[in-house]
This record gives C-alpha cells, structure tokens and sequence, in this order.
C-alpha cells in the first residue's frame, strides 16, 4: 500500500477521528478469558434431568450437542477433528442479522466487518487471518456459490437461513478446489408447515419484509415458498440498495430415499460507496468518511437466477447414491470508481470501470456414500464432482478529476471522460474424483482420511481498445493436482471423571491446491496466474464440564500458502494481482460457552484467537518500479489479538435479550509494517420479547460508534474501508 509515509502516536487511537469508549478495548482484552472462570462459579451443580437439553453447543440459539455435516454425514459438533461452528436461523433472528458481518461476527477467530470493493453491504471474511475470497469455499445446500470464481455473497439469502456451518481449514478432499482456508455451508429453512413473516425498520431508512410459507400435498409433496424485500439508503451518502428475492422448493421423501428442487430469482441493487483514503497513515485529513467520492451512478448491481436438485437413494443395506447439482446464471453492473491522487491542495484525480459482467455456472455431484465391518467401522464417501463455470463482460475504463474539499463535487458516470473499452471471456472447468473413509475401530478412535484428484482448466480472452488501437490475447492453462486429508479423532475419557464429562483430542494434516483468479478489472493486466497450495497442520481438544452445561474447546493450527494471489500497484500505477511467494498463518484459537440448567435460556460465550499471518517469502516491483522486499512482514489489516462475547437471554415466552462485545487488536496498515492502527470495539445490544405469535425486537448496532478501518480495497491503492456507525432495528417476526 502507499501513501503511508509516516505515522507516530496512532496506536491505541480511533483511526478516524472518533473517540472511542475509553477503557472498553482493555477491560475486553484482559477479561476475555479470566471471565470464564466467573461463569464456571456461578453454574448450578444440579445434574441434567432426562429429557432436557444436556450438551453444550457453540453458539447461543444451536441446539442442544450441534449435529453437523463437515464429512458428508450427520456427526455430533465434538466428534469432529476440525474447528466447526455453528449458527442458527433463530439466532440471526434474535440478533437482527441482515448481513453476512452480523452472521459471523459471533464465530471465533473470524475478523470481519462490513464494506469491500463487492459493496458497502459485504464483508471481507477472514479465517485464520486468511484475507483472500479465492481461499474460502461458500455453499448454498450443497451447491458453491459462484461455481469455479471467487464466491458472490450477495446470493446468499440471509433472510432464509435455517443453519450455517463454519468450517475451518482445508477441506477440499470432499467439496473441492475453494475449500483451502475453509467452507461457509449455508442451509436453507426447509420446515415441514412454515407459515411466517417478518417486518422491519431501521436506522437509514431500512426497510424490510419478508414471508414464507409451506405445507404438504394429497401426494405426499412437501411445497415452499418465500418472498423477501429489503431497501435502505446506506450510511454513506448515494448508497442506497435494494433487494427482493423469491424462492420455491419441492421435495418429497420416501422409504430409502428423497428429492428436492430448488428455484429462485433475486434482484440486488446496491450503489457503490468508497473506502476512505489514508495518507501518512492516517485518514486523509479534510476528507469526510461518511462522503462517498465515487462517481454517482457507481454501483455493484445482481439479478440472478438459480435452480438446484439433491437426491439420495438405498441401494442396498448400508449403500446410498446421492447427488447434488446447480445451475445459475448471474447477470451484473460493476460501476466503481477509486481515488488515485489525494494529495492535499491539489485537484482529486480518480479512475474506474463500468463493467456489465455476466457469470454462468454449472456444477455436479455424485457420489457413493456406504458403511460397513471390516476391524472395525467404516463409512465411506466415493464420488465425483465438475465445476464449470464462464464470466464474460464488456466494459470501459474512465477516470476524472474534482477540486480537494470536505465535499467535493463528484461527477456523474455520464459526464466523465472514456479511457478505452475493455471486454474479457474467462472460462473454467473443475472435474475431480475423491474417496474418503472414516474409520472407527474402537469406539474411542476414529481415523478420518481421504484423497482427491483434480484437473483445472482456464481460458481466458482479453480485449482492450485505446485511442482506436485494439489489443487482444488468449491465454490457456491446465494443472493437476491431488489433495488430501487425515485426521485423527481420540476420544480421552471412557467416562466421567469428576466435573468433566468428556475429553476428544484430535489433530489433522490437509492439503490442496486451487487455481487462482484473475484480475479482470483491468484487461490489459488480465492473466492466469499459478495456481495456489496449501498444507496445514492442526490439533486441538474438546471438552464438556459439569452435566455439558460447560463447553472448552481449543485448537493450534499453522498454515502454509505458495502461490495465494494479491493485489499489488503496478508499475504505471495500475491495480494489479500477483503470487505472493510463500506465507504462513498460524494462532491458537479458543472458545468457551456456559449453559446454566438453573436458567435453561441463558447462554453466555467467549473466544480468544491469536493470528499470527506473516509473508515467508514475497517481493515485488512497487508503481515507481522498485524491488519491495517483505520477507518475515506481517501482512496487513490482520489483528493478532481477536476476543468475542455474547450474554444471550433466550426464552420461549417473555422478555429476553442478548449484549455482544466484539475487540479486535491493533493491525498493520501497510505490507513494510511501518504503520499500525489502534484497537477496536463493537458493542451490540438486543432486546426482545417472546410470544407464542411470534417475537418483537429491538436491536442496537455497533453503540460506541467505532469507526475503525475492517479492509483494505484490492483496487483502490491506500483506501480502507471504515466500520458502519451506530445504527438500530426493530423488528417483528411471526407465525400464522
């Protein structure tokens, strides 16, 4: 990054200006996990009576020991050898989450804060201190989003979420190539008599509602339908969105087997807000961060359209077939502009693109999934997988300029000058076959293991027309690669000994490989870059205390990457993306959760995570044309320090209400490590009120008005994002 020439006294500040709570960021930090110990006091020792919720989940709102789904099979949440959580449709409810941010900010050791150069509304998700889209595999019941690109969180649908599991780590030997620093799998609600509703207002003109409901036919059918609407100005100014979605499933089930069929169309319209300069380390000063200095008109608009089916059929006893498939076809306007000059005193010079790309994608799955007596358990998964997928756009370039002020006139798309046309066809193709096998061959001892084949091929064309001249090049690429996974799951305790009730260690080695994307944005920089690989290393250990109305879990990881692809100035000063060498991310993570069974509705979590995320071998020519040098950096906008806790009062009828405090550490502003920002708190508080119709709830976002920085843009070079300002919902939701 650049423009960071200076900086002196910023630690332990609000970056922009703000003043933030004083003494919240220390007292969050010192008492992350010495609280722990005054919940432990303050638990009843009455033991668990049958026929209540005896297990600890990770979450508040999960139920009672979280069965998940990692390995392709129905496995309780502490039998898993990976760090899995797991969050809620009743949890997004009570907590009036309406972004992915407010969906994952409760998961341990995920930083992540709304705004990116996908929108003001999309978030940057970072696991493991991993800040790379091509790392992170999201599923939609079983399907990726976005197929073989980068996934497009704007085609998750919040609004109908039944469960979202959170997996960390490679997991690529059973869901393929995007899986290298985790998977988001998101489940949608599929509930048998559905009839329910939802209103909302809040700060900025929010608006939203949305509805759904279900029942079965003479046939034995089981029909969905739902509908949603939500619109707001945004907090920036020229940033208000728009979005609707609408969705059918049909599924039916019968002896041995089941099908379902999914449809929807969403409309998602989003104007585009601009992150904030820094100069000298600092906010560029006179420069407001609640002003959008994009061009008016910018914006990063969906309309999408997607259908997917899943099966299982027995075939014999212990033998199923399942498949899963989807199509979808994601039309968009991509109209984005960035500050290239900020320079106090001087005009403000800014250049952008106005893109038009259109995204297909196909994938399918099919596998084998048995079980069987061989020394033991087996279940065994086989099956194989294509990925295809094909985004092509035409577009132009523009750049202008605006006197320096607080509030600059900032033209409009029509009135700017045209730098050249663009246009690019992208085409990729994943086919892979894998096995997996988990082994348990004594009851405490499960082994997991499993490879994968994979062939990746790439075509990507590229045209570009400057002052009449056109330039064209068609690239092509091919790699092959396998992956891998074993993991061992040892199951400590034969019994209860004393307050615990149970101790798993486990521990995994994974590796995988991925082809990374290209930067598209700028066809005369567009090409195919080497493909990415991972290995990584993690054990940790899962416990239950006191009738599991206690839950400890930790776990050590370090993960190395060759090859991750990131966003560099070019020489001329172009945006560009490049191989970062090799780097390393590694921490320790932790996470704790107490469930008293004298207050069955109260929940209380902590979690810790140290990320220590660092270049091993990187360098690079800056915009000036000089070799940059950043070997054993750490690399930037990844806090070492990350502490979550949430106070949640949830009972079936009555009052209830939650209280969470998010911290996040200091972090480096730039990949030379000269510039570090202070910490950061968020505080949310949420109120409510039970029925047996439904729920009132009143929720308060983001109250010490923290305008910290969350992400750096890949486009606008020195250019941050800030965290949203204090902001508040109500909402209604139903049953009828």
């Amino acid at each position: 990054m650049r423009n960071l020439p200076s900086l002196s006294g910023l630690r332990g500040e609000d970056t922009t200006g703000h003043r933030p709570l004083r003494g919240i960021g220390a007292a969050v930090r010192g008492g992350c996990l010495l609280g722990a110990a005054a919940l432990v006091i303050a638990l009843s020792g009455r033991p668990v009576l049958a026929g209540e919720a005896a297990a600890a989940p990770l979450l508040p709102g999960a139920s009672a020991e979280v069965v998940v789904t990692p390995n392709r099979g129905a496995e309780e949440q502490k039998d898993v050898a990976a760090s899995v959580s797991v969050i809620t449709g009743e949890m997004l409810e009570r907590s009036a989450a309406r972004t992915l941010s407010d969906v994952l900010a409760d998961v341990v050791g995920i930083d992540i804060g709304s705004g990116s150069d996908s929108g003001s509304r999309l978030p940057t998700p970072s696991l493991w201190g991993v800040k790379e889209f091509g790392f992170l595999l999201v599923t939609v019941d079983g399907v990726p989003v976005s197929g073989p690109f980068d996934p497009s969180l704007a085609l998750v649908p919040i609004e109908d979420v039944s469960r979202i599991e959170i997996v960390k780590g490679p997991q690529a030997t059973l869901y393929g190539l995007s899986a290298t620093a985790g998977a988001i799998h998101v489940f949608t609600r599929r509930d048998e008599a559905e009839r329910a509703g939802r209103l909302s207002v809040g700060s900025f003109g929010a608006l939203g509602a949305s509805v759904a409901v279900g029942g079965k036919t003479a046939g034995g059918w089981l029909l969905k339908a739902s509908g949603s609407a939500d619109r707001g100005d945004g907090w920036q100014d020229r940033t208000d969105f728009s979005r609707a979605r609408l969705a059918l499933t049909a599924s039916k089930e019968w002896e041995g087997g089941s099908f379902t069929l999914s449809g929807s169309l969403l409309q998602d319209r989003s104007a585009f807000g601009s992150p904030l300069p820094y100069d000298d380390g600092r906010p560029s000063a006179g420069l407001d961060p609640d002003r959008n200095l994009a061009v008016v008109g910018a914006r990063t608009d969906h309309r999408d359209r997607a259908l997917s089916a899943a099966f299982q059929a027995l075939l014999a006893d212990g033998l199923r077939l399942e498949g899963t498939f989807g199509v979808d076809r994601d039309e968009q306007i991509t109209v984005q502009s960035f500050l290239a000059d900020t320079e106090i005193g001087s005009d403000l010079t800014a250049v952008g693109t106005s893109m038009r790309p259109v995204t297909e994608t196909a994938f399918a799955d099919v596998r084998l999934v048995a079980t069987a007596h061989a020394l033991g358990e087996h279940r065994l998964v086989a099956g194989a997988a294509v990925t295809w997928g094909r985004v092509r756009s035409d577009g132009y370039a523009f750049s202008f300029e605006t006197p320096f002020s607080p509030a600059p006139a900032i033209p409009s798309l029509d009135q700017v000058e045209h730098e050249g046309d663009r246009s690019f066809d992208d085409r990729r193709a994943f086919v892979g076959a894998y096995l997996h096998d988990e082994w348990t061959p004594v009851p405490r001892l499960t082994i997991t293991g499993g490879v994968r084949f994979d062939s990746a091929t790439e075509t990507l064309h590229t045209t570009q027309t400057e002052d009449g001249v056109s330039a064209a090049s068609e690239e092509s690429r091919r790699d092959t690669g396998f992956s891998g996974d074993l993991s061992v799951m040892w199951r400590a305790l034969a019994k209860e000994v004393g307050p615990l009730d149970l101790a798993n260690v486990w521990g995994s080695a994974r590796s995988t490989f991925k082809p990374a994307a290209p930067n598209l944005a700028e066809a005369e920089e567009a090409h195919i870059l080497e493909p990415m690989r991972a290995r990584s290393l993690e054990m940790g250990l899962k416990t239950r205390w006191l009738h599991r109305a206690l839950a400890f879990d930790v776990s050590v990881f370090r993960l190395d990457v060759d090859n991750q692809a990131v966003s560099i100035v070019l020489p001329g000063g172009l945006p560009g993306v490049t191989n970062a060498g090799a780097e390393r991310f590694q921490g320790v993570e932790l996470s704790i959760e107490v469930r008293p069974p004298a207050v069955p509705s109260l929940a209380v979590t902590l979690g810790y995570a140290y990320h220590d995320a660092r270049f091993v071998h990187f360098s690079y020519l800056d915009e000036d044309g000089k070799l940059v040098v950043v070997d054993g950096n750490e690399t930037e906008l990844v806090p070492r320090h990350l502490c979550n806790g949430r106070v949640a009062y949830s009972p079936a009828a009555g009052p209830g209400g939650f209280l969470a405090i998010w911290y996040s550490g200091s972090r480096f502003l730039d990949r030379l490590n000269r510039y570090e920002t202070g910490s950061s708190t968020l505080i949310d508080l949420g109120a409510s009120w039970s029925f047996r119709w439904g729920r009132l709830s009143l929720v308060g976002h983001n109250l010490g008005d923290s305008r910290h920085p969350v992400t750096d843009s890949e486009v606008g070079d020195g250019q941050l994002y800030i965290s949203p300002p204090r902001r508040f919902t109500a909402e209604v939701t139903f049953r009828f």
